[in-house]
């Protein structure tokens, strides 16, 4: 858990390890909020990753502040422009017909309240925590043309651990159509 690229270099540095130990036999895919963005000014992680998963997390600045909490001041300006720097940076590298990685912007779905550690919800009562506005945020994703994900909560009720294993589960079984069209887990 956390922000990766606070350690750019670091990971930068893993990534062209791998990429130079496995080729194109394996895929990375690096986690981020986009809040390193504001204070280190690069993309050129861009350069050994496949896949660029962008926790969006909100569709405003008001609720974003409200579900993350970050310590950085304009966190959501930062975000913001962040993707629009990557798009920038997309459109630049596509036209000159250079490798530019899949982008993903996602949420967590937080309506599933009841599985959210008291820890992470302490301070709102019951039924009040606040739940991103779907439809605004894929539209966000769409103006930018990346992917959109909603990410699910799911505690396994047998150990009271979160992970998504009998979600999996579940899930592969196909219980429904919509459960899999609207489904984060690649079949």
């Amino acid at each position: 858990m956390g922000e990766p690229l606070l350690r750019y270099d670091c990971i930068k540095d893993v990534c062209v390890a791998i990429k130079d130990l496995r080729g194109s036999q394996c895929k990375i895919r690096v986690d981020t909020s986009g809040l390193f963005w504001a204070n280190t000014k690069r993309l050129d992680i861009l350069y050994c990753i496949d896949v660029l998963s962008i926790s969006l997390n909100a569709e405003n600045a008001d609720k974003y502040e409200m579900l993350c909490k970050p310590n950085i001041k304009n966190s959501y300006d930062v975000l913001m422009d962040f993707l629009r720097n990557i798009k920038r940076y997309e459109n630049a590298r596509k036209k000159q017909g250079l490798h530019f990685p899949e982008v993903r912007l996602s949420v967590v779905n937080t309506s599933e309240e009841q599985f959210i550690p008291i820890s992470g919800r302490s301070e709102y009562v019951l039924g009040t925590f606040p739940i991103p506005d779907f439809k605004e945020c894929e539209k966000i994703a769409n103006s930018f043309g990346w992917q959109f994900i909603i990410k699910r909560l799911f505690r396994d009720s047998r150990d009271n651990r979160w992970n998504n294993r009998s979600f999996e589960e579940l899930c592969a079984r196909g219980i429904s159509l919509d459960d899999c069209k609207n489904c984060s887990f690649r079949h």
